[in-house]
């Protein structure tokens, strides 16, 4: 997979969960997406020298 191909992730959270995530957003100025993104780069199993096709 190329470095710079992007995917899309669609997943169902509760009304409490959104408004956590649209709480902390407004409150750091961040996106949604930003904010996932570092959650996933945090993850023990990432790592960008070990992409799988």
């Amino acid at each position: 997979m190329a470095k710079d191909s992007k995917q899309w992730i669609t997943f169902k959270v509760s009304e409490l969960e959104m408004q956590a995530l649209e709480t902390y957003c407004h409150q750091t100025q961040r996106t949604k997406t930003d904010l996932l993104r570092e959650m996933i780069r945090k993850l023990p199993t990432y790592s960008e020298d070990s992409q799988t096709e």
